[in-house]
């Protein structure tokens, strides 16, 4: 929205933006190699992560869950027989859930902890990721993990649609979030900005990794 938040206070989300931008995604999506989320959006969407709209391939979906805790019954899970998902997952997830995910047909990649065994070390993630021939990555949320990525310096190239709408809440959330930069002098910046009028909505483009 134009105040920034990413969903209303009780979490709904649909639709902020209009077709045009949601159409815009779904052929980004058919240009990536990959579309990935973190644990808490594909828990409180329960998307697909599928192209629609347009015609094109699909990608490989990921999930960054640390504590493999995607439910076995979610749309992602379900369909993942058919259509490629990767769970990334901390070294040390509890091996039962791990296995039995596994077992649903979805694919694990493990990654070391970045702290206490809390985080995830993303930028060793995302090296494996590359391992596996995934080199372009479209990560659409949430803000928890693309903080994440900003930190790990994992961002090279944004793309944010801007709808003439306003929600308000000091709960609701954003697309950045995490504890934030301490200063203005330390904010991510990017290289290069452009904008264009997509629908009813702003699409709003910057270049050029994340500098903060």
């Amino acid at each position: 929205t134009l105040d920034g938040k990413t969903a209303a206070p009780t979490g709904e989300s649909r639709w902020i933006s209009g077709l045009d931008a949601r159409r815009k995604v779904h052929e980004l999506r058919t240009l990536v190699d990959a579309v990935a989320i973190g644990f808490r959006t594909a828990r409180a969407d329960d998307p697909e992560l599928t192209v629609r709209h347009v015609e094109g391939p699909q990608p490989l979906r990921i999930v960054v869950d640390p504590f493999a805790e995607l439910d076995a019954e979610s749309k992602l899970v379900r369909t993942a027989p058919d259509i490629p998902l990767l769970l990334m997952v901390l070294d040390h997830a509890d091996p039962v859930r791990v296995t039995r995910l596994r077992d649903l047909g979805v694919q694990i990649e493990t990654v070391k902890p970045a702290d206490q065994g809390r985080r995830m070390h993303l930028l060793d993630g995302w090296r494996a990721l590359r391992r596996r021939g995934v080199r372009r990555i479209m990560v659409e949320g949430g803000g928890g993990l693309i903080a994440q990525l900003l930190g790990w310096d994992c961002i090279d190239q944004s793309l944010a649609f801007v709808a003439p709408k306003m929600i308000g809440g000091q709960f609701s959330p954003t697309p950045v979030g995490g504890e934030g930069r301490p200063f203005m002098a330390e904010a991510w910046r990017f290289d290069e900005m452009y904008w264009y009028a997509c629908g009813d909505d702003l699409g709003v483009f910057l270049l050029g990794h994340a500098v903060g």
